[in-house]
């Protein structure tokens, strides 16, 4: 019999493009968790069962919530950018940042000599004028294995950076909160969570189970959120993928000593789409692309996210503005989104875009939603309470590409944009005009993401991982 190997995402990028399309799908409904404390599994709504071909399970679970109160996510009005997304209900949105002025330009610029490899979605954190992100050292040979990082710490106004900690492993992800700076330290197997007292720098605790691909952290009370992006696919000695035994995971840690409370699983065979961003409140927490909800405290049950419309219809993402449950994914080559009461989960309503399934995270401005819609190199604005479509913008920005990937963030009154290496616009939520626009030469087309916005600083992500302070 052919021995199993575990590989990393990476290592099997090429085979995974052509092995995944045969076997992506509904990968919602799987349960598979593992509680380290003595705690009682509610019985399974419509359980997967082991071997069960993902792609055509439409065995339907029963939406909605088995608890009173789905709680309130954490950080939406913090005036810093602490952690992917900006805070734990995905909004992309800092209503107290000011954003840059008028006639943006480049403030600064960092290079933090990182592969392209490990560069690609790569974000910065600001917090109290103070940009977090990590270096590579060590980078003579140009090999991986003879590289050593630093977490450094960089001046909003100025540039200037300083080093606060070093590894001889790749530091990542990045967040920064009541006081501790938690960081994912190693690559492949050997990547755990690490938590740092952000005045002396001392460590804290670091965590003992091994992630392969971690993707975001973050705090919610006392719980720490990861989440691993590599589904980790069993492959054999024919590289033959083995996709019923790979799966993402998301871990919640204890906060004081970086014990393990719960792992579940997130995504398997649907690895393709998935991001790796939950949907965290006070009391549950939702692996993105995925529907179940799960106790923050013990990581069970706690509801079913509603399905999108659609047959065969695949979840990429979940935001909560307020009251208002986002939800995108696609059917087919038809982008969707559809709006959902949070507390009842009651459906407000849906829109679908045919002829592509390519769009990107929303994020809101008073009652607007931004929707990027790269193929027809558009940011679409949509009514928050109706669905209803308000304008379309089309920025001339990169125009010699055929699409336009943005990232979307928001201030209290504006839409940014940053596309792969960095160039970025403003757009004004009520017309949906282009406010500005900027790129320069260093801004090449790579694909490459990254933004964080606070104060008067928008820091976008160029090519290799380099930062743009636009001002």
């Amino acid at each position: 019999m052919p021995s199993e190997r575990t590989y990393s995402r990476r290592r099997f990028a090429a085979i995974l493009t052509a092995g995944v399309a045969g076997v992506a799908g509904c990968t919602d409904y799987s349960d598979q968790h593992t509680n380290q404390h003595t705690t009682t599994e509610p019985p399974s709504i419509n359980p997967v069962p082991p071997g069960t071909d993902f792609k055509h399970t439409r065995s339907e679970p029963v939406t909605g919530w088995r608890i009173d109160d789905p709680g309130s996510p954490k950080w939406v009005d913090d005036p810093g950018w602490r952690m992917h997304g900006h805070d734990t209900a995905n909004t992309s949105r800092n209503r107290s940042a000011d954003g840059p002025s008028d006639e943006p330009y480049v403030r600064w610029t960092f290079d933090p000599n990182i592969p392209t490899l490990f560069a690609r979605e790569h974000h910065p954190v600001i917090v109290d004028g103070t940009v977090y992100t990590r270096r590579a050292v060590n980078t003579e040979t140009g090999a991986f294995e003879d590289m050593s990082f630093e977490l450094v710490a960089i001046d909003a106004e100025t540039g200037d950076v300083e080093t606060i900690v070093g590894a001889d492993r790749l530091i990542s992800r990045p967040c920064v909160t009541e006081g501790t700076i938690y960081v994912a330290v190693g690559s492949d197997s050997k990547t755990a969570i690490h938590a740092y007292d952000r005045k002396t720098m001392t460590r804290r605790w670091e965590t003992e189970g091994a992630l392969y691909d971690p993707f975001t952290i973050r705090r919610v009370d006392d719980i720490v959120l990861a989440t691993d992006a590599d589904p980790r696919y069993g492959v054999n000695e024919d590289l033959e993928l083995d996709p019923e035994q790979g799966s993402s995971e998301l871990f919640a840690f204890d906060v004081e000593t970086g014990a393990l409370h719960w792992e579940a699983r997130g995504i398997g065979p649907n690895m393709v789409d998935n991001y790796g961003r939950p949907l965290a409140t006070t009391a549950v927490a939702v692996f993105e692309g995925t529907r179940i909800a799960r106790r923050l405290d013990d990581g069970s049950r706690a509801g079913i996210l509603p399905a999108l419309p659609g047959e065969e219809a695949t979840r990429l993402s979940d935001a909560l503005f307020e009251d208002t449950l986002l939800s995108i994914g696609y059917a087919s080559e038809t982008f969707l989104i559809s709006a959902y009461d949070w507390q009842t989960l009651e459906p407000r309503w849906s829109r679908s875009f045919p002829d592509s399934r390519a769009g990107g995270r929303p994020t809101v401005v008073d009652d607007v939603v931004a929707v990027p819609r790269p193929d027809d190199r558009t940011v679409v604005g949509l009514d928050l309470l109706t669905g209803e479509t308000l304008w379309r913008a089309s920025p001339e920005i990169a125009p010699g590409h055929d699409d336009l990937p943005a990232t979307m963030v928001a201030s209290d009154d504006e839409f940014y944009g940053v596309l792969p290496g960095g160039g970025t616009f403003a757009l004004d939520p009520v017309s949906g005009m282009v406010r500005w626009e900027l790129r320069t030469e260093a801004m090449s087309w790579s694909p490459t993401y990254g933004i964080a916005l606070a104060d008067d600083l928008l820091v976008a992500t160029g090519s290799d991982g380099t930062l743009f302070a636009i001002g």
